[in-house]
């Protein structure tokens, strides 16, 4: 975006024009959350400015951080940003929301079972749902409150493009591509995924799929649709979502009314109907299979490199021995 005067600083500002800490990366927000408040706004405020200050040198007219974790976690961002605002630096907040009970599934599927975020066995969707109940409006009024005029929240639901949007109300004057990241998950990859996160109790990376693919873990005694269903929100989850968060989402609706948005819409989201495609599960499993049995190859014919080695121990020569000095 250099040649309209605009730039990207990424999710962890990992690509501001000043990298000075180890959190500025796409994954830093676990560490950067780790921080003492202290150092904390002091780290952020020095990253911010020294930024901003690189980019007024450079001629840069905006510059836009994004990144999901801002709504909620803002205890360390808030500050900051008003400090910024106070010393002249022009800010714009846009927030953009979701229908409840497609955010509660969108949320189970990545950091329920995708993402394993938490201890102990595998957790429905009932139960996921329940321990970490879906809320929006307190986190938006507090931005609302911090920025006002400057704030602005946007009904996800309403838009077609969301890129298109962002562009239009940043007011950022050239297209910008659209290109699909993050995509849901096949049916297949889900259930192998949380397949593989229902056998362990710890906190589970989605590297950790990635890197190694245990087959004696799997359960047989359920067809894979079978399975993956027993997990998945039923209508009745869903529903249940959306009469906790009832008070939230007419707060929220205020909110976006008053924003000159659409309300969100309260028409109940049909469930997700599971359909693994066998196929293509075998499929998966074969070249898992063949890929496991090349390595395995390998590594079997390095261990009898090794065994058939003799060990060879140079002689040693042992001198006499002397009583030791009292």
């Amino acid at each position: 975006m250099a040649g309209a005067k605009i730039d990207y600083w990424g999710l962890m500002l990992e690509f501001a024009p000043e990298k000075k800490y180890d959190w500025q990366k796409a994954s830093g927000t676990k560490p950067f959350l780790a921080l003492d408040p202290v150092d904390a706004h002091r780290e952020l405020e020095d990253v911010l400015l020294s930024s901003i200050e690189s980019s007024i040198e450079a001629g840069l007219n905006m510059a836009i951080w994004s990144s999901e974790f801002l709504l909620k976690r803002h205890e360390n961002i808030l500050p900051v940003l008003v400090k910024l605002k106070q010393v002249g630096v022009n800010l714009k907040v846009l927030s953009y929301v979701r229908k409840y009970d497609s955010w509660a599934e969108s949320a189970y599927g990545q950091w329920g079972l995708k993402h394993k975020s938490y201890l102990g066995p595998l957790r429905g969707f009932s139960d996921y749902i329940k321990r970490s109940p879906v809320s929006f409006y307190s986190s938006l009024k507090t931005w609302s409150d911090t920025f006002r005029g400057d704030f602005k929240v946007v009904n996800f639901d309403e838009v077609e493009n969301v890129v298109a949007s962002f562009q239009l109300e940043a007011r950022i004057p050239f297209s910008l591509p659209s290109i699909r990241v993050n995509e849901r998950l096949s049916d297949e990859e889900l259930y192998l995924r949380a397949l593989f996160n229902s056998a362990k109790r710890k906190k589970v990376a989605v590297r950790e799929f990635d890197r190694v693919f245990k087959l004696d873990s799997i359960d047989l005694t359920r067809g894979p649709g079978e399975w993956l269903s027993s997990y998945m929100p039923t209508a009745d989850d869903l529903r249940s979502v959306v009469e906790e968060a009832s008070d939230d989402i007419d707060s929220t609706n205020a909110l976006l009314k008053a924003c000159g948005q659409p309300e969100l819409d309260n028409t109940p989201i049909e469930p997700r109907v599971v359909n693994v495609d066998p196929e293509k599960l075998l499929g998966f499993a074969l070249q898992m299979i063949v890929r496991q049995q090349s390595q395995i190859a390998e590594l079997s014919s390095r261990v009898s490199e090794f065994e058939n080695v003799e060990p060879q121990v140079d002689s040693v020569e042992l001198g006499e021995l002397k009583e030791p000095v009292s």
